[in-house]
């Protein structure tokens, strides 16, 4: 079925009210998924190709999240896999890719979920706005630093997120990929966001 993204973003919002959370506000996505009622975290290194695992059972359900992904990344994956767990009526076990925006129409629809319910168009459009009164009418580098980190997602994640928005071009987002760490240091972040979960935790 094609990707209907208003009916997403519905879905988005109405689990944030499930949840408790404003439509707008940066959300803490892994305290939201504690308070989910028979549904167990797992943090396991899960190698280079899989973000992300929703099992879906009649009892309990359990979300298994990359400890080997960086943190932001690992927002995300527990956002996409959220919407399997409420929304994806297909398949009671969903593995999700590392790469965002590919793979089958359902993945590509839970991943859209995922922006959405991490930072709704509204919320992402005032930012940007507000970015863009300090300087410039195109994002610089600094500014999608301070999108992530208002967002708390990765880079890999923002920049998909913008060129879909047209606020990059696909040359521009290539240009910040590198050095993700070092761009966030210098302005004063530390590097949490961009940092796999360390093995004692």
């Amino acid at each position: 079925m094609p990707m209907d993204k208003m009916d997403l973003w519905k879905k988005a919002l109405s689990l944030r009210k499930e949840l408790g959370e404003d439509t707008t506000s940066p959300i803490d996505i892994f305290a939201l998924a504690y308070t989910i009622e028979k549904l167990s975290i797992v943090y396991y290194p899960m190698g280079n190709n899989i973000s992300g695992v929703c099992i879906r059972g009649t009892g309990n359900n359990v979300v298994a999240i990359n400890s080997t992904m960086t943190l932001g990344r690992q927002h995300f994956s527990m956002a996409h896999e959220l919407y399997h767990l409420y929304f994806d009526d297909d398949e009671s076990t969903a593995v999700c890719a590392k790469t965002i925006g590919v793979g089958s129409e359902r993945e590509k629809q839970a991943d859209q979920f995922a922006f959405y319910l991490l930072m709704s168009p509204d919320a992402l459009s005032d930012v940007i706005k507000r970015l863009k009164k300090s300087g410039s009418s195109k994002l610089s580098l600094n500014d999608v630093v301070r999108l992530e980190q208002y967002f708390s997602i990765s880079r890999q994640a923002i920049l998909y997120r913008l060129i879909g928005e047209n606020e990059l071009t696909m040359q521009e987002a290539d240009s910040m990929r590198k050095n993700v760490i070092r761009s966030a240091v210098r302005l004063g972040y530390d590097d949490t966001l961009y940092r796999s979960t360390p093995k004692d935790k």
